[in-house]
């Protein structure tokens, strides 16, 4: 239990002060996200 909520308070902080790692997160979904719509498109 004490895990998940240190997980929590990790993922609210990093919601107020997006970190250069954060962002490469971000940016990484989206990657992926548009790839994966552009292989569907194709189909």
């Amino acid at each position: 239990m004490k895990k998940k909520i240190k997980q929590l308070r990790y993922v609210q902080f990093a919601e107020y002060q997006p970190s250069p790692y954060t962002r490469r997160l971000i940016e990484k979904s989206e990657t992926v996200i548009q790839s994966y719509k552009q292989k569907h498109s194709l189909i």
